[in-house]
């Protein structure tokens, strides 16, 4: 993840041990999503196309 003003890495998401450690390519248009809570976390959603699954990641900025 990047930061939008600075261009700075800020961080990375990868899958854990509950979802097999590993996804597939993200392969279609818009495969990535993320919304901002009203607590400033994010919750951010990627296909994976080789398990036929939505990964869903929440993620707390800073």
């Amino acid at each position: 993840m990047y930061d939008a003003r600075s261009g700075q890495i800020v961080g990375s998401m990868t899958p854990g041990a509950n979802v097999g450690s590993t996804s597939g390519w993200v392969d279609i248009y818009m495969g990535m999503s993320a919304a901002l809570r009203d607590n400033g976390d994010y919750v951010v959603l990627v296909e994976d196309d080789a398990r036929a699954r939505i990964l869903m990641y929440d993620w707390t900025p800073g």
